[in-house]
């Protein structure tokens, strides 16, 4: 995991982007949404966050009869919300930010991604900085939402990882 997370991610386009032609995802979102859900990033996070849970909750939970996946839904999932919340946040974030696999992903201007419409108030002889102004306001309160949504279990996280 954690020599994937070395790997340039420009070394990986051609290969992505070829994978997505080939399952026929070229110009849909899909080809945006499914590749940015999985990352060694929240794999060594959740790793970590994981190996934190004492064994004694576990077994303790085996002892009343819980089954493994019960342990999972009533011990551990409610013990990695900070981690969930984190974790939502830095993906959102990666992928929001992201401008050159949208542009290579869409090719229709209708379904274009707004950090690559954000290309056209660059014109050839000038660029229009107040309608740039503009857009970029409007592109950071996705941004802003999200992090009010989260910002409870996200410094909660952090302040539970600096204790350890």
């Amino acid at each position: 995991v954690m020599s994937t997370m070395m790997v340039p991610w420009a070394v990986t386009i051609i290969p992505q982007y070829e994978m997505m032609t080939q399952f026929g995802w070229l110009d849909s979102y899909k080809a945006l949404i499914i590749p940015g859900m999985i990352s060694a990033f929240g794999v060594f996070l959740f790793r970590q966050s994981m190996s934190g849970i004492s064994d004694e909750l576990i077994e303790a939970a085996k002892l009343d009869g819980a089954s493994d996946t019960r342990i999972f839904h009533s011990v551990i999932l409610p013990m990695s919300h900070n981690t969930i919340a984190a974790l939502a946040i830095f993906t959102f974030l990666w992928n929001w930010e992201d401008y050159l696999w949208p542009f290579l992903m869409i090719t229709d201007e209708k379904k274009q991604l707004l950090s690559v419409g954000l290309k056209a108030f660059n014109g050839q002889y000038g660029t229009d900085f107040g309608g740039l102004f503009a857009a970029t306001s409007l592109a950071i309160v996705p941004v802003i939402i999200v992090y009010l949504i989260f910002q409870k279990q996200f410094i909660a996280g952090i302040s539970a990882g600096s204790t350890n």
